[in-house]
């Protein structure tokens, strides 16, 4: 009965998860979020690799959207949305393989599915997806260890790793930072367990051959790069890390003092700070049986947040995106871990245990109430799906759109095989093949929100002369006027 209780409200948790914030039912749902969508609308091998030619974001999801888009039907966004969960239930397992009490298993479901609406872009974006292979990854190493070496399924557990650590370089660059942590972890546990740093020749053969094969996979997925960030990899100074901190500073101010508007998420803070100490103090006063490998991975949770963290505070290119919430996911990741692992090995009686699962409980809940809680008295004030909203212009399909950027994708990923989508001239446009369609549909609406203050009679855009026709009208949250190629 007590695993009957716990598959179950995984499983609720997980569908409550998947029908709030997945690509599907998101109410804040972007053109960032849209480019996997009509990726997978568009998707090509081996063109497509990297998101319409940027040097970064492997793109793992619009080739597993495959599956669902091509081998069941489902719509682009649809698909999405399941490629997405899947990555995410399976770092979840892996995850959950180092937690021995389902109880600790199902507060990691809830900090996992339902995070805090600082972090819970990692439900889509690619840090999320990252963490959800290495979560996997984990899931493999424990297998192998439970595997004897030289047999057919050592050897294909080997493999497995391999492509789950490959995968999760190619969707995040910064996994090489984490992966190199968990070698280093993984060999400080095998020096303790077996006297020597020297692995197994069949780990060693593996782990070089793996390194090899990754690196020519990244470096062939690379040549179809066609355009490179400038910032992306550049380093802070340290006014810029001195400003970084002020501005965070500020940030933490505003919640502890709780006065950002969003009591839920100040009071997550003050119980998630309380509950961290809470759970050190049984490690402190040796109260907390860890074995060697949970002990390492402790270890591995704690490096990772601070070099993650490190990488945040340095990283220009976080800098100019003004410290995203979303950078700091793999801190509320390790974090979150870290916890769970000494709340699920603590020793200590009953009542006070109960009393740690308990504040445990109350605080993932503050957390997973307060994206809700944002999304219907903050922003956008609905909790309905965006996607929803801009099917809205399936009206006026099959038809052309030139909005600005954050207008424009979005809208396409409606029904990205009736509504074709560009940024205006001189905003960032992600695939000029897609301007190309937007002048080949019979109809041409323009949306001036975030671009136009009025629409202007005549508008020159991409070598072409519009005129416009009727009056301006409301569509899918947006000022929408129709034009006429000259």
């Amino acid at each position: 009965m007590k695993r009957t209780a716990y598959l179950l409200l995984t499983a609720t948790i997980i569908l409550l998860s998947f029908f709030l914030y997945s690509s599907r039912f998101y109410p804040l749902l972007n053109s960032d979020d849209a480019l996997n969508i009509l990726m997978t609308f568009y998707y090509k091998l081996p063109r497509d690799l990297y998101c319409w030619g940027q040097d970064r974001g492997g793109t793992l999801i619009p080739l597993l959207g495959q599956i669902f888009y091509r081998g069941t039907g489902a719509s682009p966004v649809l698909a999405v949305s399941l490629a997405n969960y899947l990555l995410l239930i399976a770092g979840f397992a892996g995850f959950a393989s180092l937690l021995k009490k389902k109880t600790t298993r199902l507060l990691l479901a809830a900090g996992w599915f339902l995070p805090p609406f600082f972090f819970i872009d990692m439900t889509r974006f690619p840090l999320g997806m990252e963490y959800s292979l290495l979560g996997f990854s984990l899931l493999l190493i424990g297998k192998l260890g439970k595997t004897p070496r030289k047999t057919l399924s050592w050897h294909a557990l080997m493999l497995s790793l391999v492509v789950v650590l490959t995968a999760a370089l190619w969707v995040s660059d910064t996994a090489v930072i984490t992966i190199f942590l968990l070698l280093v972890t993984l060999a400080l546990a095998h020096r303790r367990s077996s006297g020597t740093f020297r692995p197994p020749a069949g780990v060693l053969a593996w782990t070089a051959g793996g390194a090899l094969a990754a690196g020519l996979f990244l470096r062939y997925a690379h040549s179809f790069v066609t355009h490179t960030t400038g910032d992306y990899l550049q380093i802070n100074t340290f006014p810029y890390i001195a400003k970084s901190l002020h501005i965070l500073a500020g940030r933490l101010g505003l919640l502890i003092t709780f006065h950002r508007g969003e009591p839920l998420l100040s009071l997550f803070t003050w119980l998630a700070l309380l509950l961290l100490l809470l759970a050190v103090l049984p490690g402190v006063q040796g109260r907390v049986r860890l074995t060697l490998r949970s002990r390492y991975y402790l270890l591995f949770f704690a490096a990772d947040a601070l070099a993650m963290g490190g990488v945040v505070l340095l990283s220009r290119w976080v800098f100019l995106n003004g410290l995203g919430s979303w950078y700091f996911v793999p801190l509320y990741i390790d974090l979150l871990l870290f916890t769970l692992l000494l709340l699920d090995h603590a020793v200590l009686p009953e009542k006070l245990s109960v009393l740690l699962r308990t504040a445990a409980a109350v605080t993932l809940l503050a957390g997973a109430l307060s994206t809700p809680w944002h999304l219907r008295y903050v922003s956008p004030g609905s909790l309905q799906p965006e996607i929803t909203l801009r099917r809205e212009f399936l009206q006026m399909a099959p038809v052309g759109i030139i909005a600005g950027y954050w207008n424009a994708y979005i809208t396409a990923a409606a029904a990205p095989d009736v509504i074709k989508a560009t940024p205006y001239e001189g905003d960032k446009n992600r695939n000029r093949e897609l301007t190309k369609e937007v002048f080949e549909m019979p109809r041409l609406l323009v949306i001036g929100d975030m671009w136009l203050n009025t629409f202007p009679d005549t508008l020159r855009q991409y070598g072409h002369t519009l005129v416009k026709k009727g009056e301006p009208f409301e569509m899918g949250g947006c000022r929408v006027q129709e034009y006429l190629e000259q």
